[in-house]
């Protein structure tokens, strides 16, 4: 599928950020050139996934759709219950509510946003247990040793050259002019901060 792109000036860009108190979240699609916020599935689909769109049961009980995705689901991930919902978050949602009772500590590693406020509005509390051992290089070469016996050797890691080419190249296009200039880039601080979902709806000015 192909669709019009609007490339944005380098003023342009900067008006959109600071419009958007410095926060991501709040710029619109239209004003962002190449898009590094989400990992929601945003990526290219392939043509039988195209193909697949056109021909969604959309039956509001019983869709066809249902039971294959069911079905595939148990095929290739042996998971005998599967329910979809829209987005990650309303499962996680969910399955707060369901297992979460009042007082209840939940540890975690790294928390995002949005799964601290589930956990606490069903009546627990958050805590991060992240520890120094997560920054240390000794994991990482077990980690590489580990690639050899499952994937192949570590410069290959099971990837195709050409993908990691492409990899290589995506990285030099969207970050370069950022990173050739980061001596110019200063802090941010808060100048509105909401109690829950700080991510999405801070604001920020630039530090002196």
């Amino acid at each position: 599928m192909v669709e019009p792109v609007r490339k944005t000036t380098r003023k342009q860009s900067l008006n959109y950020i600071r419009e958007a108190g410095y926060n991501t979240f709040l710029l619109r699609s239209r004003d962002v050139y190449i898009d590094l916020l989400t990992d929601s599935g945003t990526s290219a689909m392939s043509d039988r996934q195209w193909a697949g769109m056109m021909m969604g049961d959309e039956a509001y009980a019983g869709s066809e759709n249902f039971y294959q995705l069911e079905e595939t689901v148990r095929l290739y991930y042996g998971y005998k219950y599967m329910e979809p919902t829209h987005q990650g978050r309303a499962a996680e949602h969910i399955i707060s509510k369901l297992l979460i009772c009042q007082g209840d500590i939940i540890p975690g590693n790294i928390y995002f946003t949005t799964t601290k406020l589930h956990h606490e509005l069903a009546g627990g509390a958050f805590e991060d247990v992240i520890i120094e051992k997560a920054h240390d290089p000794e994991v990482f070469d077990k980690a590489r040793n580990m690639v050899v016996v499952y994937e192949g050797l570590h410069t290959y890691g099971g990837m195709a050259g050409r993908d990691m080419e492409a990899l290589s190249i995506g990285i030099s296009e969207s970050v370069n002019e950022v990173y050739t200039g980061r001596q110019d880039v200063n802090g941010l601080r808060f100048v509105y901060e909401p109690e829950y979902l700080r991510f999405f709806q801070s604001r920020f000015e630039p530090m002196e």
